[in-house]
Parts: C-alpha cells; sequence; structure tokens
C-alpha cells in the first residue's frame, strides 16, 4: 500500500524516523516492497523538517513539484 500511495500521487507528506537501533528479521519486507520507486528517480523528496526527539530524529518529506 505504501508503494501504491507514493505511486498515485497521493500521499502529500513522508515521515520517517530514524532511530539508532536495527528492528527486524532478514526476511522482513522493505519499506517500499520489491518494486521501482514510484515515479522513477526524478520523483525526489523535499525535506520539510528534522526534529529531534530524544535519541531518534523525525524526519518530514514532501514530494518535489515536478516540471
Amino acid at each position: 500500500m505504501r508503494t501504491q500511495l507514493l505511486a498515485l500521487d497521493l500521499a502529500d507528506e513522508l515521515h520517517l524516523v530514524l532511530a539508532p537501533l536495527l528492528v527486524g528479521e532478514a526476511g522482513a519486507p522493505a519499506f517500499l516492497g520489491p518494486a521501482p520507486y514510484p515515479g522513477g528517480p526524478a520523483a525526489r523528496m523535499k525535506l520539510r523538517e528534522a526534529r529531534p526527539i530524544d535519541d531518534v530524529v523525525l524526519l518530514r518529506y514532501a514530494p518535489k513539484v515536478r516540471s
């Protein structure tokens, strides 16, 4: 579903949290799954905010306007 929302331009913001530990197993699904990045390499994201919260960082991204 994550990949589908991005591919259909239905996501207006993406939140990522960077944490100082790894969670998951070797076979755990990747964020975008086994598919090409929606929109191809030209579909870049723009950083809106980087906010430290204790020992993690919240990153907020928005899709860049395509020209």
